[in-house]
């Protein structure tokens, strides 16, 4: 948000919000501080464990290419063919 933004929603002047700055502030003043609203805590949230659900799958999914292609290795290797090349 904006200090504007911040100032309409918080019914706070802007004049208010830097002198708290510069009396509170820890980092840098090259540094950026973000406020979030509870909502997009909340979205970012649901979001965050849609990553991680995302990221389950395709480790299973990774887990059973490496199954399959070790599988067909292991065929060929026992018959004698390369099993990939004969069955596209």
């Amino acid at each position: 948000m904006t200090m504007s933004q911040i100032s309409r929603t918080y019914g706070v002047s802007q004049t208010s919000l830097y002198k708290w700055l510069e009396r509170f502030r820890t980092l840098p003043k090259n540094e950026r501080i973000v406020v979030e609203t509870d909502s997009d805590y909340i979205a970012l949230s649901g979001l965050q464990k849609r990553v991680d659900n995302m990221e389950r799958l395709i480790g299973n999914q990774q887990i059973k290419i490496d199954y399959l292609e070790a599988l067909i290795k292991v065929a060929g290797e026992h018959y004698g063919e390369d099993i990939e090349k004969k069955f596209g």
